[in-house]
Formats: C-alpha cells, sequence, structure tokens
C-alpha cells in the first residue's frame, strides 16, 4: 500500500486545527499541528518531511505569509495552501500567490476540494531518489543525471548517513554501493528495509565478483536491480523508469481491488 499524505496544520485557533486534521485523518493523511508560525518553523527545521502545509493567513507574532517566506528556504519543494476566514483581503491573498503560495482557501473549507487537491499535489510530486556511494565522482555524476530527468536526490556518503535520511523522507528509490565502509551496502539494504519496506532498492557494484556475494545476498533479499559501474545513464534511467510504472501500476491495482 502507499504511504499516507502527511500534513502540517498552521493555526493559532487549536481548535479548527484539531478538528481539520481530525477529518483529514478519517481520509487517510496523517499529520501535525503547530500552534504558530514559528514552531511551524521548528518542526520544518527538524527535518520532518510534510507532502503539503495548510497555515492560517493571520496568526500572531508571525503572520501566515511572513512563515511561508521562511518555509520556503528550509523546504522550497513542499506545496503551502493558505487558508483565511477573512473573504475580503483579496489583496493580501493576490500578494501570497504572487511569493509562490500553492492555493488560497476559504473557511469554511470545502473539504472535497481539499481531498481533491491532495491527490492533484501527490501525484505531481517529483520522485525522491537516494543515492549512497562513498566515492564523490560517482554520487555527484548519478545526482546530476537523476535532476536532469526532473528527480529530487538526495546523497549519503556512508549506510549510517543513509540510513538517517530515510529515517526522515519518505524515498521511493535508493541506490546503494554495495562496497561502503562500516556498514557494507547490504547491512545498510537490510536496516533501510526496516525503515522502509516499499523503497524499491538498485545495487551499485563495481566488481563482478561482487555479483556473486554481498550483490547477490541482496537481490535474494529483495532489491530490485543491480548497476555495474562505471554505468551507462540510460541504463540508470531506464532502471528507474521500470521501477515507477511498476509503482504506479501497483497502485491502480489498490484503487481498482
Amino acid at each position: 500500500m502507499s504511504r499516507p499524505t502527511k500534513v502540517l496544520i498552521v493555526d493559532d485557533d487549536v481548535s479548527f486545527a484539531e478538528s481539520f486534521l481530525d477529518i483529514l485523518k478519517e481520509k487517510g493523511c496523517e499529520g501535525l499541528i503547530a500552534k504558530s508560525g514559528v514552531q511551524a518553523i521548528l518542526k520544518i527545521m527538524g527535518e520532518v518531511f510534510f507532502d503539503i502545509i495548510f497555515m492560517d493567513m493571520r496568526m500572531l507574532t508571525l503572520n501566515g505569509l511572513e512563515t511561508f517566506k521562511r518555509i520556503k528556504n528550509i523546504s522550497p519543494q513542499t506545496p503551502v495552501i493558505m487558508i483565511t476566514a477573512n473573504v475580503d483581503a483579496h489583496g493580501t491573498c493576490e500578494d501570497s500567490l504572487k511569493e509562490g503560495i500553492y492555493e488560497v482557501m476559504y473557511k469554511p473549507l470545502d473539504i472535497d476540494k481539499i481531498l481533491n487537491m491532495l491527490e492533484a499535489i501527490r501525484s505531481k510530486k517529483k520522485v525522491m531518489i537516494t543515492v549512497v556511494d562513498d566515492d564523490f565522482s560517482i554520487r555527484f555524476t548519478l545526482k546530476d543525471i537523476l535532476e536532469d530527468k526532473g528527480y529530487e536526490v538526495t546523497l549519503a556518503r556512508d549506510g549510517e548517513e543513509a540510513i538517517e535520511i530515510i529515517k526522515r523522507r519518505p524515498e521511493e528509490i535508493i541506490f546503494i554501493d554495495i562496497n561502503l565502509p562500516m556498514l557494507d551496502g547490504l547491512q545498510t539494504y537490510v536496516e533501510i528495509k526496516k525503515i522502509n519496506p516499499e523503497i524499491a532498492t538498485v545495487i551499485m557494484t563495481a566488481y563482478d565478483q561482487e555479483l556473486g556475494g554481498l550483490a547477490e545476498q541482496a537481490l535474494k533479499k529483495g532489491a530490485y536491480a543491480y548497476l555495474r559501474k562505471p554505468f551507462d545513464p540510460k541504463e540508470a534511467i531506464n532502471i528507474v523508469e521500470e521501477i515507477i510504472k511498476k509503482k504506479q501500476s501497483v497502485k491502480i491495482g489498490e484503487k481498482n481491488a
């Protein structure tokens, strides 16, 4: 099954925020509440990942627009929806949209419209990929290849760093060099699958003999494929596209079940 959409609701009206979150949870979402702009910024700086943020326009100390500007510097990819009870706030709404707010919605909220918006945002979000390799050139070469195709790429130098990334980010695909320092590629893969069982893993190796050792064990334990270094950029892209198609087919099957 696909993971639930994770939301952050930022509103100093705690009663409203709790009721709104309860409704979203009933629809399969999960999330947190921030009672102020400052609290929202601290949650995001704490590297909690959110698919979307709902933010009240009028808050004390730090209003919604100022909070958004600061959040954009920390997490520019996260869409923010501004909410307001003031139907006369056209000027502020226009300013918010110019600054990059995804949408402005008025209270009382149209839940069906919000659910449709959540689905649209999830479907448009970039595929998130982590590349784990202690070789600087390999990490950044693969990063450039994948980002040129529109994917969002995070880098890790070793297994421990990769595990920390997976704990806080819902990555869909991970490339792991089998010959890592400290935790080897197989150990890293096993630990990551405990955290995110749905992640698709591509094992990278520069040595044929590794295909009969740790790399083969990783494949037997469920790794999706292996990529031999030095690799053809087209091969890396083909593997990613194949994984995405399979994940999409599974989602369609779940909806039709």
